[in-house]
């Protein structure tokens, strides 16, 4: 992050947009030069030279790098959105779909192994329908042109997949107690680096989904 105060409103909007994405990018920086515009014009309304009506106008935009922290709090960054990108690619492959629908039965089988049969394990074909459905949807979704508002759906059903990956598994082995706490516990620490990195991404997926802010993705599809 630049530390320097900006001299101009090309270097605040240097300062403010580092590492926002293209489209929201874009998005600020029509609202800030119209509010700049305006703000020009007021001072030159009191009296004030062109240069000080500029220089005064860039003080009332406040500091950039706040308004740096404001922004990526409310659009995607560069980052982010090459990680959503990611995730749609990887949702996409018919082979990423096949594993989807294949885990639960690896695992299923690997307790049954280990652990026998506990008494509850008709829980898991009670789970595996919403697994396989949101596999499924999953897949279509990222198969398709994924503008912004569509983005929160892809994550929301990947976040569902994964929690209903964790509830079935838990169902199925807290038949045995005397192994049900390590094997959630094993389990639970292999989907927390999949599942909490998605959390904020989905946070901002859904205040763009309900209309907080513009599509920081434009009309187009996420890039490949």
């Amino acid at each position: 992050m630049i530390p320097t105060k900006p001299s101009d409103l090309a270097e605040w909007l240097e300062i403010a947009t580092e590492g926002i994405a293209a489209a929201g990018k874009e998005r600020i920086t029509r609202e800030i030069e119209a509010h700049y515009a305006e703000a020009v014009e007021a001072h030159l309304a009191k009296g004030e030279s062109e240069s000080f009506a500029q220089t005064n106008a860039i003080s009332d935009l406040g500091d950039a790098n706040a308004a740096a922290k404001r922004f990526r709090k409310n659009h995607f960054t560069e980052k982010e959105v090459r990680s959503i990108a990611s995730i749609r690619k990887n949702a996409a492959k018919p082979l990423s779909l096949f594993v989807n629908l294949l885990i639960p039965w690896v695992f299923y089988i690997a307790c049954r192994l280990f652990f026998g049969a506990p008494k509850h394990h008709l829980y898991f074909f009670v789970f595996l329908f919403p697994l396989v459905a949101l596999a499924v949807l999953s897949f279509l979704i990222a198969r398709r042109p994924i503008t912004n508002a569509k983005v929160f759906w892809l994550l929301l059903v990947e976040l569902a997949n994964h929690l209903t990956f964790v509830v079935t598994m838990l169902a199925w082995i807290i038949g045995d107690g005397e192994n049900a706490g390590p094997a959630f516990f094993g389990l639970t620490m292999g989907l927390i680096p999949t599942v909490f990195p998605q959390l904020p991404l989905w946070n901002k997926a859904r205040k763009l989904r309900f209309g907080t802010q513009d599509d920081c993705f434009g009309s187009g599809p996420l890039p490949d």
